[in-house]
Protein backbone atom coordinates (compact mmCIF):
# COMPACT_ATOMS: atom_id res chain seq x y z
CA UNK A 1 0.00 0.00 0.00
CA UNK A 2 1.44 3.15 -1.02
CA UNK A 3 1.84 5.83 1.61
CA UNK A 4 4.15 8.54 0.03
CA UNK A 5 1.52 11.14 0.33
CA UNK A 6 1.75 11.14 4.10
CA UNK A 7 4.67 12.49 4.68
CA UNK A 8 7.37 14.35 3.48
CA UNK A 9 9.92 11.83 1.99
CA UNK A 10 13.04 10.96 3.82
CA UNK A 11 15.16 12.18 1.81
CA UNK A 12 14.02 16.19 2.41
CA UNK A 13 13.85 15.58 5.87
CA UNK A 14 17.06 14.20 6.08
CA UNK A 15 18.80 16.61 3.71
CA UNK A 16 18.74 19.98 5.63
CA UNK A 17 16.37 19.43 8.93
CA UNK A 18 13.16 19.18 7.43
CA UNK A 19 10.10 21.60 5.33
CA UNK A 20 7.46 23.61 5.44
CA UNK A 21 4.44 26.24 4.04
CA UNK A 22 3.64 29.54 3.29
CA UNK A 23 3.21 32.74 5.17
CA UNK A 24 1.07 32.34 7.89
CA UNK A 25 -0.89 35.10 8.64
CA UNK A 26 -2.21 36.04 12.47
CA UNK A 27 -5.22 34.72 13.57
CA UNK A 28 -8.17 36.95 15.17
CA UNK A 29 -8.40 34.86 18.47
CA UNK A 30 -12.16 35.37 18.72
CA UNK A 31 -12.44 32.46 15.54
CA UNK A 32 -9.94 30.19 16.99
CA UNK A 33 -11.92 27.43 18.79
CA UNK A 34 -10.43 25.22 21.18
CA UNK A 35 -13.04 23.81 23.24
CA UNK A 36 -10.16 21.88 25.73
CA UNK A 37 -10.31 24.72 27.83
CA UNK A 38 -9.24 23.32 31.05
CA UNK A 39 -6.59 21.71 29.86
CA UNK A 40 -5.09 24.44 28.18
CA UNK A 41 -5.59 27.42 30.87
CA UNK A 42 -3.18 25.24 33.04
CA UNK A 43 -0.77 24.80 30.39
CA UNK A 44 -0.53 28.35 29.79
CA UNK A 45 -0.74 30.02 33.16
CA UNK A 46 1.38 33.11 33.50
CA UNK A 47 1.13 33.47 29.02
CA UNK A 48 -0.82 36.71 27.98
CA UNK A 49 -4.40 36.54 28.48
CA UNK A 50 -6.37 35.40 25.69
CA UNK A 51 -9.69 36.29 24.44
CA UNK A 52 -12.38 33.83 24.97
CA UNK A 53 -12.97 31.58 21.80
CA UNK A 54 -16.19 31.12 20.31
CA UNK A 55 -17.64 27.01 20.95
CA UNK A 56 -18.29 25.42 17.52
CA UNK A 57 -20.75 22.45 17.91
CA UNK A 58 -19.00 19.23 19.14
CA UNK A 59 -18.08 16.69 16.37
CA UNK A 60 -20.38 13.10 16.57
CA UNK A 61 -18.00 10.55 18.28
CA UNK A 62 -17.91 7.53 20.58
CA UNK A 63 -18.50 8.48 24.27
CA UNK A 64 -17.59 5.03 26.16
CA UNK A 65 -14.36 5.87 28.46
CA UNK A 66 -11.24 4.01 27.45
CA UNK A 67 -10.28 2.08 30.70
CA UNK A 68 -6.46 3.11 31.21
CA UNK A 69 -4.12 0.97 33.12
CA UNK A 70 -0.58 2.09 32.35
CA UNK A 71 2.45 -0.33 31.57
CA UNK A 72 5.51 1.07 33.64
CA UNK A 73 8.74 1.18 32.53
CA UNK A 74 9.77 1.38 28.99
CA UNK A 75 6.90 0.79 25.93
CA UNK A 76 7.37 0.35 22.37
CA UNK A 77 4.55 0.32 20.39
CA UNK A 78 4.39 -0.76 16.57
CA UNK A 79 2.16 -1.67 13.50
CA UNK A 80 2.36 -5.19 12.60
CA UNK A 81 -0.01 -6.93 9.78
CA UNK A 82 -2.25 -3.77 10.09
CA UNK A 83 -2.68 -4.24 13.81
CA UNK A 84 -1.15 -2.22 17.18
CA UNK A 85 0.97 -4.13 19.33
CA UNK A 86 2.54 -3.44 22.40
CA UNK A 87 5.97 -4.48 23.51
CA UNK A 88 7.44 -4.15 27.57
CA UNK A 89 10.97 -5.74 28.72
CA UNK A 90 8.71 -7.43 31.35
CA UNK A 91 5.57 -8.11 29.55
CA UNK A 92 6.67 -9.18 26.11
CA UNK A 93 4.14 -8.20 22.89
CA UNK A 94 0.40 -7.74 23.85
CA UNK A 95 -1.94 -7.45 21.11
CA UNK A 96 -4.41 -4.01 21.15
CA UNK A 97 -5.96 -4.20 18.11
CA UNK A 98 -7.54 -6.59 15.46
CA UNK A 99 -9.14 -4.86 12.72
CA UNK A 100 -5.88 -5.62 10.88
CA UNK A 101 -6.15 -1.92 9.08
CA UNK A 102 -4.35 0.11 11.31
CA UNK A 103 -1.50 2.00 9.13
CA UNK A 104 0.59 4.78 11.53
CA UNK A 105 0.82 5.08 15.18
CA UNK A 106 1.78 7.28 18.24
CA UNK A 107 2.73 6.77 21.81
CA UNK A 108 1.09 9.23 24.56
CA UNK A 109 3.42 10.89 26.40
CA UNK A 110 2.38 9.18 29.53
CA UNK A 111 2.36 5.63 27.57
CA UNK A 112 -1.30 5.14 28.66
CA UNK A 113 -2.72 5.39 24.94
CA UNK A 114 -1.76 4.96 21.43
CA UNK A 115 -3.53 7.09 18.92
CA UNK A 116 -3.50 5.73 15.68
CA UNK A 117 -4.84 5.75 11.94
CA UNK A 118 -7.10 3.04 10.94
CA UNK A 119 -7.51 3.25 6.43
CA UNK A 120 -9.76 0.23 5.48
CA UNK A 121 -9.57 2.17 2.25
CA UNK A 122 -7.35 3.91 -0.07
CA UNK A 123 -9.44 7.12 0.17
CA UNK A 124 -10.95 6.28 3.93
CA UNK A 125 -8.72 6.89 7.00
CA UNK A 126 -10.06 7.42 10.92
CA UNK A 127 -7.65 8.38 13.66
CA UNK A 128 -8.29 6.41 16.85
CA UNK A 129 -6.98 5.76 20.11
CA UNK A 130 -6.66 2.13 22.13
CA UNK A 131 -5.22 1.83 26.04
CA UNK A 132 -2.03 0.58 26.59
CA UNK A 133 -3.55 -1.59 29.09
CA UNK A 134 -5.83 -3.07 27.26
CA UNK A 135 -9.60 -2.13 26.44
CA UNK A 136 -11.62 -0.45 23.39
CA UNK A 137 -10.26 1.50 20.77
CA UNK A 138 -12.07 4.98 20.82
CA UNK A 139 -12.80 7.27 17.14
CA UNK A 140 -11.53 10.57 17.32
CA UNK A 141 -12.14 11.71 13.92
CA UNK A 142 -14.37 9.71 11.27
CA UNK A 143 -13.96 9.60 7.63
CA UNK A 144 -16.99 11.85 7.70
CA UNK A 145 -15.10 14.47 10.26
CA UNK A 146 -11.84 14.33 8.05
CA UNK A 147 -13.92 14.95 5.05
CA UNK A 148 -15.52 18.25 6.23
CA UNK A 149 -12.53 20.09 7.00
CA UNK A 150 -12.25 20.33 2.76
CA UNK A 151 -15.74 18.93 1.25
CA UNK A 152 -13.99 19.83 -2.21
CA UNK A 153 -11.36 17.44 -1.54
CA UNK A 154 -12.11 14.64 -4.62
CA UNK A 155 -10.65 11.96 -2.90
CA UNK A 156 -11.12 12.94 0.57
CA UNK A 157 -9.42 14.12 3.82
CA UNK A 158 -6.72 13.13 6.06
CA UNK A 159 -3.83 13.47 8.84
CA UNK A 160 -0.16 14.70 7.73
CA UNK A 161 1.22 15.70 10.34
CA UNK A 162 0.37 14.29 14.39
CA UNK A 163 1.62 14.37 17.57
CA UNK A 164 0.99 14.74 21.17
CA UNK A 165 0.79 17.73 23.62
CA UNK A 166 3.80 17.10 25.57
CA UNK A 167 1.74 16.80 29.56
CA UNK A 168 -1.73 16.16 28.27
CA UNK A 169 -4.07 14.31 26.46
CA UNK A 170 -4.41 16.29 23.68
CA UNK A 171 -3.35 15.14 20.32
CA UNK A 172 -2.81 17.66 17.46
CA UNK A 173 -2.51 17.29 13.80
CA UNK A 174 -2.59 18.66 10.76
CA UNK A 175 -4.34 17.49 7.24
CA UNK A 176 -4.44 17.56 3.71
CA UNK A 177 -6.21 16.56 0.43
CA UNK A 178 -5.72 12.46 -0.25
CA UNK A 179 -3.84 12.93 -3.63
CA UNK A 180 -4.56 10.69 -6.54
CA UNK A 181 -2.49 7.06 -5.87
CA UNK A 182 0.49 6.96 -8.20
CA UNK A 183 1.42 3.88 -10.21
CA UNK A 184 3.57 1.45 -8.46
CA UNK A 185 7.11 2.74 -8.17
CA UNK A 186 6.40 6.05 -9.46
CA UNK A 187 7.02 9.20 -8.19
CA UNK A 188 5.08 10.53 -4.95
CA UNK A 189 2.93 13.07 -6.24
CA UNK A 190 3.28 16.93 -4.60
CA UNK A 191 1.11 16.88 -1.08
CA UNK A 192 -1.83 19.61 -0.97
CA UNK A 193 -1.62 20.79 2.90
CA UNK A 194 -4.18 22.23 4.52
CA UNK A 195 -1.60 23.81 6.80
CA UNK A 196 -4.14 24.46 9.14
CA UNK A 197 -4.09 23.01 13.04
CA UNK A 198 -6.40 20.81 15.18
CA UNK A 199 -6.66 19.31 18.82
CA UNK A 200 -8.25 16.31 20.16
CA UNK A 201 -9.09 15.93 23.67
CA UNK A 202 -8.67 12.00 23.77
CA UNK A 203 -10.51 12.32 27.37
CA UNK A 204 -13.56 14.38 26.15
CA UNK A 205 -13.63 12.80 22.80
CA UNK A 206 -14.11 16.71 20.80
CA UNK A 207 -12.12 17.43 18.53
CA UNK A 208 -11.35 21.84 17.97
CA UNK A 209 -9.64 23.45 15.21
CA UNK A 210 -6.86 25.86 15.60
CA UNK A 211 -5.51 27.72 13.07
CA UNK A 212 -7.65 27.55 9.86
CA UNK A 213 -6.35 26.23 6.60
CA UNK A 214 -3.63 28.19 5.22
CA UNK A 215 -2.96 30.03 8.72
CA UNK A 216 -1.17 27.23 9.76
CA UNK A 217 1.61 25.11 9.22
CA UNK A 218 4.53 22.15 10.75
CA UNK A 219 4.11 22.33 14.57
CA UNK A 220 6.70 21.84 17.18
CA UNK A 221 5.41 22.02 20.96
CA UNK A 222 7.68 23.22 23.82
CA UNK A 223 8.45 20.63 26.42
CA UNK A 224 5.91 21.39 28.77
CA UNK A 225 3.22 21.43 25.86
CA UNK A 226 2.32 25.21 26.97
CA UNK A 227 3.40 26.72 23.90
CA UNK A 228 4.00 26.11 20.52
CA UNK A 229 6.29 27.33 17.19
CA UNK A 230 4.36 26.65 13.82
CA UNK A 231 7.15 26.55 10.61
CA UNK A 232 5.57 27.69 7.10
CA UNK A 233 7.33 27.83 4.02
CA UNK A 234 8.89 31.59 5.48
CA UNK A 235 8.42 32.01 8.44
CA UNK A 236 8.21 30.92 11.95
CA UNK A 237 5.49 32.02 14.54
CA UNK A 238 5.11 30.73 17.95
CA UNK A 239 1.66 31.09 20.39
CA UNK A 240 0.55 29.62 23.49
CA UNK A 241 -0.94 26.14 22.50
CA UNK A 242 -4.58 26.78 22.55
CA UNK A 243 -4.13 29.73 19.49
CA UNK A 244 -3.79 32.45 21.38
CA UNK A 245 -0.48 35.39 21.72
CA UNK A 246 0.52 34.74 18.28
CA UNK A 247 3.28 36.26 16.87
CA UNK A 248 5.76 36.21 14.17
CA UNK A 249 9.57 35.32 15.63
CA UNK A 250 11.71 34.86 12.45
CA UNK A 251 11.45 34.95 8.62
CA UNK A 252 13.01 33.27 5.97
CA UNK A 253 13.71 32.78 2.30
CA UNK A 254 11.63 30.67 0.34
CA UNK A 255 13.32 27.34 -0.85
CA UNK A 256 11.96 25.04 -3.29
CA UNK A 257 11.73 21.04 -2.62
CA UNK A 258 11.40 18.43 -4.53
CA UNK A 259 7.88 16.96 -5.88
CA UNK A 260 6.73 19.81 -3.53
CA UNK A 261 8.20 19.05 -0.86
CA UNK A 262 9.09 22.81 0.01
CA UNK A 263 11.83 23.89 3.40
CA UNK A 264 10.27 24.65 6.30
CA UNK A 265 12.54 25.33 9.67
CA UNK A 266 12.49 22.64 12.06
CA UNK A 267 12.45 23.65 15.48
CA UNK A 268 14.60 22.68 19.07
CA UNK A 269 12.99 24.21 21.93
CA UNK A 270 15.54 25.23 24.77
CA UNK A 271 14.77 23.36 27.84
CA UNK A 272 13.49 27.03 29.52
CA UNK A 273 11.06 27.39 26.79
CA UNK A 274 12.61 30.98 26.31
CA UNK A 275 14.17 30.24 22.84
CA UNK A 276 14.62 28.31 19.73
CA UNK A 277 17.27 26.93 17.58
CA UNK A 278 16.80 26.34 14.16
CA UNK A 279 18.25 26.12 10.54
CA UNK A 280 17.21 28.41 7.49
CA UNK A 281 18.60 29.08 4.55
CA UNK A 282 20.82 32.18 3.53
CA UNK A 283 19.30 33.49 0.32
CA UNK A 284 16.20 32.54 -1.68
CA UNK A 285 17.37 29.65 -4.01
CA UNK A 286 15.64 26.78 -6.22
CA UNK A 287 15.34 23.18 -5.51
CA UNK A 288 17.68 21.91 -2.01
CA UNK A 289 20.25 20.55 -4.53
CA UNK A 290 21.17 24.45 -5.61
CA UNK A 291 21.59 25.74 -2.07
CA UNK A 292 24.77 27.16 -1.03
CA UNK A 293 24.47 27.97 2.66
CA UNK A 294 22.41 27.66 5.62
CA UNK A 295 22.34 29.38 9.08
CA UNK A 296 21.92 28.36 12.52
CA UNK A 297 19.52 30.80 14.14
CA UNK A 298 18.71 31.44 17.96
CA UNK A 299 15.73 32.99 17.95
CA UNK A 300 14.83 34.59 21.89
CA UNK A 301 11.22 34.68 22.64
CA UNK A 302 11.58 37.77 24.46
CA UNK A 303 11.59 40.06 21.52
CA UNK A 304 15.16 40.91 21.28
CA UNK A 305 15.58 39.44 17.77
CA UNK A 306 16.96 36.24 16.36
CA UNK A 307 20.69 35.86 16.18
CA UNK A 308 22.24 34.23 13.45
CA UNK A 309 25.29 32.11 15.66
CA UNK A 310 26.95 30.03 12.60
CA UNK A 311 26.78 29.80 8.73
CA UNK A 312 27.63 26.29 7.36
CA UNK A 313 27.45 25.16 3.65
CA UNK A 314 24.73 23.57 2.26
CA UNK A 315 26.53 20.24 1.41
CA UNK A 316 27.48 19.62 4.70
CA UNK A 317 23.99 18.00 6.11
CA UNK A 318 23.50 19.04 9.54
CA UNK A 319 22.08 15.92 11.75
CA UNK A 320 21.10 17.56 14.41
CA UNK A 321 20.68 20.76 17.16
CA UNK A 322 21.30 18.99 20.43
CA UNK A 323 18.67 19.39 22.89
CA UNK A 324 20.62 21.76 25.60
CA UNK A 325 21.04 24.05 22.02
CA UNK A 326 24.85 23.76 22.61
CA UNK A 327 26.15 21.21 20.05
CA UNK A 328 25.40 20.59 16.70
CA UNK A 329 26.34 17.65 14.65
CA UNK A 330 26.37 17.59 10.43
CA UNK A 331 27.99 15.33 7.98
CA UNK A 332 30.95 16.05 5.40
CA UNK A 333 31.77 14.33 2.79
CA UNK A 334 35.54 13.35 2.19
CA UNK A 335 36.55 13.26 -1.15
CA UNK A 336 39.64 12.01 -1.04
CA UNK A 337 38.95 9.18 1.11
CA UNK A 338 35.46 8.85 -0.28
CA UNK A 339 34.10 8.01 3.33
CA UNK A 340 31.64 10.54 5.32
CA UNK A 341 32.85 12.69 8.10
CA UNK A 342 30.19 12.81 11.79
CA UNK A 343 31.80 16.61 12.65
CA UNK A 344 30.26 17.70 16.51
CA UNK A 345 31.06 21.38 17.02
CA UNK A 346 29.60 24.13 19.49
CA UNK A 347 26.48 25.71 17.70
CA UNK A 348 29.04 28.80 17.03
CA UNK A 349 31.39 26.68 15.02
CA UNK A 350 33.86 26.57 17.95
CA UNK A 351 35.98 22.94 19.07
CA UNK A 352 35.06 21.42 15.87
CA UNK A 353 36.31 18.18 15.48
CA UNK A 354 35.83 14.97 13.67
CA UNK A 355 34.42 12.26 15.70
CA UNK A 356 33.88 9.39 13.40
CA UNK A 357 34.28 8.79 9.53
CA UNK A 358 33.19 5.46 7.64
CA UNK A 359 31.28 4.78 4.15
CA UNK A 360 27.57 4.89 5.82
CA UNK A 361 27.24 7.14 8.92
CA UNK A 362 23.67 8.33 7.89
CA UNK A 363 21.51 7.42 10.90
CA UNK A 364 22.19 10.11 13.64
CA UNK A 365 20.21 11.30 16.71
CA UNK A 366 21.00 13.01 19.90
CA UNK A 367 20.10 11.48 23.44
CA UNK A 368 16.58 13.35 24.99
CA UNK A 369 18.97 14.47 27.81
CA UNK A 370 20.16 18.24 27.47
CA UNK A 371 23.49 18.86 28.17
CA UNK A 372 24.89 15.51 28.09
CA UNK A 373 26.58 16.04 25.30
CA UNK A 374 25.08 12.20 24.21
CA UNK A 375 24.02 10.88 20.72
CA UNK A 376 23.85 7.59 19.27
CA UNK A 377 24.62 6.65 14.92
CA UNK A 378 25.33 4.29 12.74
CA UNK A 379 29.18 2.94 11.17
CA UNK A 380 29.97 -0.27 9.52
CA UNK A 381 27.21 -2.59 10.40
CA UNK A 382 26.50 -1.43 14.11
CA UNK A 383 25.35 1.63 16.72
CA UNK A 384 27.26 3.23 18.49
CA UNK A 385 26.93 5.69 21.91
CA UNK A 386 29.10 8.72 21.51
CA UNK A 387 29.28 11.98 24.00
CA UNK A 388 30.92 15.27 23.13
CA UNK A 389 34.67 14.67 24.60
CA UNK A 390 34.70 10.89 25.08
CA UNK A 391 34.97 7.70 22.74
CA UNK A 392 31.87 5.85 21.61
CA UNK A 393 31.00 2.68 22.77
CA UNK A 394 29.29 -0.14 20.60
CA UNK A 395 25.86 -0.45 21.79
CA UNK A 396 24.69 -3.24 19.13
CA UNK A 397 25.80 -4.70 16.03
CA UNK A 398 23.61 -5.84 13.26
CA UNK A 399 25.85 -6.95 10.91
CA UNK A 400 26.00 -7.68 7.05
CA UNK A 401 22.41 -7.92 5.25
CA UNK A 402 20.88 -5.56 6.90
CA UNK A 403 20.31 -2.06 6.30
CA UNK A 404 19.62 0.95 9.73
CA UNK A 405 16.12 2.57 9.01
CA UNK A 406 15.98 4.44 11.98
CA UNK A 407 17.82 5.25 15.29
CA UNK A 408 15.22 6.10 18.30
CA UNK A 409 15.95 7.15 21.71
CA UNK A 410 13.51 6.12 24.29
CA UNK A 411 15.18 7.55 27.38
CA UNK A 412 18.83 8.55 28.44
CA UNK A 413 19.80 5.10 28.36
CA UNK A 414 17.64 3.08 25.91
CA UNK A 415 17.44 2.91 22.50
CA UNK A 416 14.78 1.21 20.02
CA UNK A 417 16.64 0.33 16.52
CA UNK A 418 14.94 -0.52 12.86
CA UNK A 419 16.07 -2.51 10.90
CA UNK A 420 15.21 -4.37 7.18
CA UNK A 421 17.12 -6.63 4.78
CA UNK A 422 18.54 -4.99 1.45
CA UNK A 423 15.25 -5.67 0.19
CA UNK A 424 12.14 -3.94 0.85
CA UNK A 425 10.24 -5.28 3.44
CA UNK A 426 9.11 -5.58 7.21
CA UNK A 427 11.22 -3.46 9.93
CA UNK A 428 12.91 -5.93 12.81
CA UNK A 429 12.79 -3.74 15.49
CA UNK A 430 15.73 -3.87 18.59
CA UNK A 431 15.25 -2.73 22.52
CA UNK A 432 18.79 -1.65 23.39
CA UNK A 433 19.87 -0.80 26.74
CA UNK A 434 22.94 1.23 27.02
CA UNK A 435 25.52 0.85 29.52
CA UNK A 436 29.26 -0.98 30.21
CA UNK A 437 27.93 -4.23 28.74
CA UNK A 438 24.60 -2.93 26.88
CA UNK A 439 22.14 -5.84 26.12
CA UNK A 440 19.69 -5.99 22.42
CA UNK A 441 16.41 -7.71 22.45
CA UNK A 442 14.29 -7.83 19.37
CA UNK A 443 11.41 -6.52 19.83
CA UNK A 444 9.03 -7.87 16.78
CA UNK A 445 8.41 -6.36 12.99
CA UNK A 446 6.76 -3.21 12.22
CA UNK A 447 5.17 -2.99 8.46
CA UNK A 448 6.67 -1.09 6.08
CA UNK A 449 5.77 3.01 5.92
CA UNK A 450 6.46 6.09 7.97
CA UNK A 451 5.68 6.29 12.10
CA UNK A 452 4.56 2.31 12.14
CA UNK A 453 6.90 2.18 15.45
CA UNK A 454 6.91 4.44 18.68
CA UNK A 455 7.99 4.12 21.79
CA UNK A 456 8.68 6.03 25.14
Amino acid sequence: MNRGWLLPSALVLVSILACGLPGSVTPDVDEVATQVAATLTALAAGAPEAPPPTTPAPMPLSTEPPPVATPAGPQVVYVQAGNVWLWTPDGGALQLTTTGDAERLWLAPDGSQVAFTRRPAYERVELWTVPTGGGTPQRLMSVEDFRSIDPAAERGVGPAWVAWVPGTRLLAFNTLAIPEPPPQDSEVPAPDYHLNLWLVDTEALEARPVLAPGEGGFFFFSPSGAQVAVSSYTQLTVMNTDGSARRVVLTYPFMEGVYGYHFFAKVVWSPDERSLMTVVPVSETGFFEDARDVNVVLVPLDGSGERVVNTIPYDWPIMGIAPGLDFLAYRRWDFEARQNELHLARVDGSDEMVYAAGPDLYAFAWAPAPGSGRFAYELGGAVFVGQVGRPPTEAYRYGAGKRLQAIHWLDASRLLVALRGESRGPYELAYVEVGDAPSVVTVGYADEGPETFDGR
